[in-house]
């Protein structure tokens, strides 16, 4: 009886591993030498460098963020969402977009990297798209599809913008092929692939619902190729994909579901106003409306004459080719005979005819243009057909003339390479134009601005050894309003982003205890006065492209408690129960009636309860006469509540018009702060939390009679 030895671990000999490398460089050479192989990767390579070239300079706004915050919790969280982002309609969309990103939120919190991922998944449709059509309709439409979807501007700018729409080619062009193997090769498999692939589109965002009609009737059209096991198959595929929106509706009880048909029904008054999808759709297959990103300097951007002609060739292209397929399954189905089969044309023809007239006839007025890239591998599979035909066309000439073919080859080909390389060139001219002008309105403010902005800022908290940074900008809600949701990603999670004069109330904090980092992109003349008192030095300034835009990032060195106080030219203490305590003031001794004043209070944050932060505030100002009538007012607070820390001091200025009939004299302030929900005002207290009433009563204010020129008091 033998026993065996176990078999160690065998090292190849360095002449085997040679002769594998000179196989596969072999085969790999063999498979470049094919001419189709070349075709297709020249034409994936001209896409990825369009697609991954600038990629700093993708558009970057509040919507991007949130997709990415909420990827972000499902990777750093373990959050996983029931549903996405708000749709324009109104419901929350499905959920699967952030289930996407956070695929590259594994590696990278950066914008650069979720971009990089949907513009390679848009790269995964580009050649889907050229495989399937190679096999349904030949080498030469494929190519030519393939090479104007690779090229298109519109189609280049959402396969980068980190937003639902820009995701859906790959997943369109499954659906596509899907329905080829179902009716043209009879395939039962492609059921299944074709319900799957509306149910990913529709897991992501709501306008592949356009679509469901598509599938429906070429369900009805060609009931016998039906086969309804693999229909259901796929039914439940996509079902599995959708428990969590469909848990989310039950929960609900449909009332996202609700909402958005009820938002779907256009009141016929406002079909005029409405916008027009077929010129949506026509601008989406060309450069047409492509200045419209150029926003404030739209009157610079491609100032060439010749630009408009061929802008209009790319829409009369797609406008012929969608009547054109139509063309081409009537001429299939009266030579039913030859060999081309009428079916793939009749589905290109109800995946662009079906969605057009639908959103023809009802003209939602919450229709954008990327919501028709659900068109794309349709509309420029016909285009390349309609180009292919007048290639064969041409060729059809040599039964006359070669010379006439010649001519007519050489003058197509010239317009198609002319078409391609004008919309290549439009493509990179955007992004230098992005970078150089000012492009409010349209694209706005690229990422690169924003990069920088939030480097510098983070660069300066951590030399200064703190972990805020306190922010001027327009708008203070990180949930709505897009600086701050910019401002607040980039910064998180290692230094935290305060914000700074919500509704328009001035307010600053001031650095007790510890250095200020201050960032502002906007300018408010008692912001930059106080910052000049503080002596705070300029660290870094960042312009945006047209200089609209200065981001300044300057630190204060920390006060002590007695330098602090001898900030305030009015001292005293006042507490409220909201957590807040008022420890001065200061009011203008030259305060004359008919000018505007500035008043500024200053509060401490102590012993705030978790209920305070959970509701909006505002402080109220009343100025008041000797016998106690208001005679102005001014509310308003500048700093959110969930930014209320302890030991923070606030200063907060208001800006008091005074009647130009106030008499001369001494007026009180009463002051203190109410809730925006119930209008129930917070208790003024004392040491030992005795009620002392409402408000907080200050002065006296000293007021000058009026002068006949007003002025604004500091």
């Amino acid at each position: 009886m033998s026993i065996s030895q176990p078999r160690g671990l065998r090292v190849p000999e360095p002449l085997e591993i040679n002769r594998w490398l000179s196989a596969s460089w072999l085969r790999l050479r063999a498979y470049f030498r094919v001419p189709e192989h070349q075709i297709a990767w020249s034409i994936l390579l001209l896409a990825a460098m369009l697609r991954l070239s600038y990629i700093d300079l993708i558009e970057f706004k509040a919507d991007e963020v949130r997709h990415l915050e909420s990827a972000w919790r499902i990777v750093h969280q373990g959050q996983f969402p029931l549903v996405g982002t708000q749709s324009s309609m109104g419901p929350a969309k499905p959920a699967l977009m952030s289930y996407l990103l956070a695929i590259p939120m594994l590696f990278s919190r950066d914008p650069r990297a979720a971009s990089a991922f949907i513009a390679l998944l848009n790269l995964l449709g580009v050649a889907g798209l050229f495989q399937f059509a190679r096999r349904y309709y030949g080498l030469r439409p494929a190519a030519l599809a393939a090479l104007l979807l690779a090229v298109n501007p519109w189609a280049i700018i959402f396969s980068r913008k980190i937003f639902t729409a820009d995701v859906l080619l790959p997943f369109g062009v499954l659906t596509l092929y899907g329905l080829h193997r179902a009716l043209v090769d009879n395939d039962p498999w492609g059921w299944v692939m074709t319900i799957l692939g509306l149910g990913i589109m529709l897991n992501i965002t709501f306008s592949p619902a356009l679509l469901i009609p598509v599938i429906l009737a070429l369900m009805l059209i060609y009931r016998r190729r039906v086969h309804w096991r693999h229909v259901l198959l796929g039914f439940c595929l996509a079902t599995l994909i959708s428990v969590p929106y469909l848990y989310h509706l039950n929960i609900t009880r449909l009332a996202d579901l609700r909402a958005l048909l009820n938002g779907g029904e256009t009141e016929a008054s406002a079909l005029a106003a409405s916008p027009n999808p077929l010129s949506f759709a026509t601008w989406l297959h060309s450069n047409r409306h492509l200045a419209s990103l150029a926003g404030a300097s739209a009157g610079e951007f491609l100032p060439q004459p010749f630009a408009q002609y061929l802008d209009r060739a790319g829409q009369a292209l797609f406008l012929l080719a969608v009547v054109g397929v139509g063309a081409l399954a009537l001429h299939a189905w009266g030579h039913w005979k030859g060999q081309e089969r009428p079916v793939k044309y009749v589905i290109l023809s109800a995946w662009l005819w079906i969605p057009l007239a639908l959103l023809l006839w009802t003209r939602p007025d919450w229709l954008e243009m990327h919501y028709l890239i659900l068109l794309y591998p349709a509309g420029f599979l016909a285009m390349g057909l309609l180009l292919d035909r007048a290639l064969r066309a041409a060729d059809g000439l040599l039964r006359h003339s070669q010379w006439y073919a010649i001519s007519a080859r050489f003058a197509l080909w010239l317009g198609i390479l002319s078409f391609v390389g004008w919309q290549s060139y439009s493509t990179i001219y955007l992004y230098e134009f992005v970078e150089r002008y000012d492009t409010s309105g349209g694209y706005d403010l690229p990422y690169r601005f924003w990069l920088r902005v939030a480097d510098l800022a983070r660069r300066e908290a951590r030399a200064a050894g703190t972990d805020q940074v306190w922010i001027v900008t327009d708008g203070t809600d990180i949930a709505y309003e897009s600086n701050p949701a910019i401002l607040n990603y980039l910064l998180e999670p290692d230094i935290k982003a305060i914000f700074l004069g919500q509704g328009g109330n001035e307010c600053l904090l001031l650095p007790v205890g510890r250095p200020g980092v201050y960032l502002t992109t906007r300018t408010a003349q008692p912001v930059e006065d106080m910052l000049h008192q503080l002596q705070a030095e300029e660290r870094g300034v960042v312009i945006s492209p047209g200089g609209r835009v200065e981001a300044h990032v300057r630190v204060a060195p920390a006060y002590g408690v007695e330098q602090a106080l001898a900030l305030i030219q009015q001292r005293g203490l006042w507490a409220l129960d909201s957590g807040l305590r008022l420890i001065g003031y200061d009011w203008p001794t030259d305060a004359r009636a008919g000018d505007t004043v500035r008043l500024a209070t200053y509060w401490i944050f102590e012993d705030v309860p978790a209920s305070a932060r959970q509701a909006q505030h505002s402080l109220f100002n009343h100025l008041l006469a000797p016998d106690d009538d208001k005679v102005a007012q001014r509310d308003g607070l500048g700093l959110p509540e969930q930014y209320w820390q302890e030991g923070l001091l606030l200063k907060q200025w208001v800006e008091i018009t005074l009647p130009a009939d106030l008499p001369a004299g001494e007026y009180a302030l009463l002051t203190g702060m109410y809730r925006l929900d119930d209008w129930a005002r917070s208790r003024h207290i004392d040491e030992q939390g005795n009620d002392l009433g409402d408000a907080i009563r200050l002065g006296p204010m000293q007021v000058q009679p009026f002068a006949s020129q007003p002025a604004h008091i500091d």
